[in-house]
């Protein structure tokens, strides 16, 4: 069955993913489609964006002569990344942020790295070919590889032949997270603290199990008043939920508030666990100016971590840099490049590839059957000094990407790196449900000179 695009409700979704017609999968806000892949974006929260990917196998006639001669067992979505600033690769520690624990899979001379699970993760789970969709495991007691062969799954499906009932994923799909940005969990939590913890919720498992933690605390605080304020009444009592600007970092969900000049406060949700059993949700407010303290310089740190790599590396830095007077005058952390607003200075680079996997015994192979390369564009604001995750790149056919040495970098990650790790959120909450806030920017999408496309 082929698949089909359809819109609903402002999104689009997929159909014929499975034997039941009735069936069909997300998509997105916006898409493209590319010989057999589909690519779509969920910008609901400004971050991470939820990318989807789709393999057709009926619109790649290679697949149908291989499946009639039995020399693929399964397909399934790999992928790869890259990220540079104005051209030149830079490695992810150097820019920092979520992207920095991706270093264990640096490979090559353009760094790109793989995007997967951390390969303390990977080795404890015995996993051989990073597939993404295997990043379920991080969350789910899945037994056999065959049981990545139907849909829905938390980050995508394996295809394989055969007739395997009506839930059987009659595509490859990959469910992940666009994240750039420069703040980390552990950036965020070492400012959480009693004193600005607001509300604590012991909902019940089913009650946790129907609605997301961000959820039960914005209809508690819409609904009733604080125990600190009691004669205050609902604290968010008729707010416009759709002028919310969402984003979440590790586990936390922020959520910015709307404020007529811009400086509204952001409640911050999570789960902690709960004094004789269960789960708590618990409700963090920070004001405009906390927040400001832990984005606003961000951007600027990662500009000179940059400039003072090209340094060292001894590379031909660029000649548009700032010349009044150097870090830290004035007060403020000067930037060391003149970046224009509508400049695109650093891009997120994809290499989406559906992979072939056939096995014999105990012989395995793996082969790219095709795939399409892309890329996040990201913005330096130089008045806040925040970093913006502004555009997506669409899509081309895939070129350049060699998967014999992106699994050699990958074994060679289980080796010398056993012990390292990412954070499982990550991947983690690909599958979180996310409402429609609309407060945040939402993405442009561009062509390859960066030309809106219309």
């Amino acid at each position: 069955m082929t698949l089909r695009v359809a819109s609903a409700g402002g999104q689009y979704v997929v159909g014929g993913i499975t034997r039941d017609p009735e069936v069909t999968a997300p998509l997105g806000r916006a898409y493209f489609q590319q010989g057999a892949h589909l690519l779509g974006f969920d910008d609901n929260f400004s971050e991470p964006v939820i990318m989807r990917a789709y393999y057709d196998p009926t619109q790649d006639p290679a697949v149908s002569i291989a499946w009639s001669r039995n020399t693929i067992s399964y397909i399934g979505y790999m992928q790869f990344m890259r990220l540079s600033f104005r051209g030149t690769p830079i490695p992810p520690d150097v820019f920092g942020g979520k992207l920095a624990e991706r270093e264990p899979y640096v490979f090559g001379r353009d760094r790109r790295f793989l995007d997967f699970m951390g390969p303390a993760d990977a080795n404890l789970r015995g996993i051989y070919t990073p597939l993404y969709p295997y990043n379920a495991l991080l969350t789910h007691s899945i037994t056999s590889n065959s049981d990545f062969f139907y849909h829905p799954l938390d980050n995508g499906s394996l295809c394989a032949p055969g007739n395997l009932g009506t839930t059987q994923s009659l595509g490859a799909s990959l469910f992940g997270e666009i994240s750039p940005g420069l703040v980390t969990r552990k950036d965020l939590e070492a400012v959480l603290n009693d004193g600005n913890l607001i509300l604590v919720l012991s909902p019940s498992p089913s009650e946790l199990a129907q609605s997301e933690p961000y959820r039960l605390a914005l209809n508690s605080l819409e609904n009733q008043a604080l125990t600190s304020a009691p004669d205050d009444g609902p604290p968010l009592a008729g707010i416009d939920e759709s002028q919310i600007e969402a984003q979440v970092i590790g586990d936390y969900v922020l959520l910015t508030l709307p404020d007529p000049e811009d400086l509204g406060d952001t409640l911050v949700i999570g789960t902690k666990p709960r004094d004789g059993g269960g789960t708590d949700v618990a409700v963090h407010l920070l004001s405009d100016y906390e927040m400001a303290d832990l984005f606003y310089d961000a951007g600027r740190d990662a500009l000179w971590r940059i400039r003072e790599y090209q340094i060292d590396q001894g590379m031909q830095v660029s000649t548009d840099i700032a010349t009044d007077g150097g870090r830290g005058l004035s007060g403020l952390n000067t930037p060391p490049f003149r970046l224009t607003a509508d400049e695109f200075a650093f891009e997120l680079r994809y290499w989406t590839a559906a992979v072939a996997v056939n096995v014999r015994g105990s012989q395995l192979s793996r082969q790219i059957l095709s795939g399409i390369t892309w890329a996040a564009l990201l913005q330096y604001d130089e008045d806040t000094g925040l970093m913006n995750f502004a555009a997506i790149r669409r899509p081309r056919p895939l070129e350049g990407c060699s998967l014999i040495i992106g699994l050699r970098a990958f074994d060679s990650a289980l080796k010398s790196s056993a012990s390292a790790s990412i954070d499982t959120s990550n991947f983690t909450k690909a599958a979180m449900r996310r409402a429609n806030f609309a407060g945040g920017s939402k993405l442009s999408f561009v062509d390859e000179s960066g030309t809106p496309l219309t």
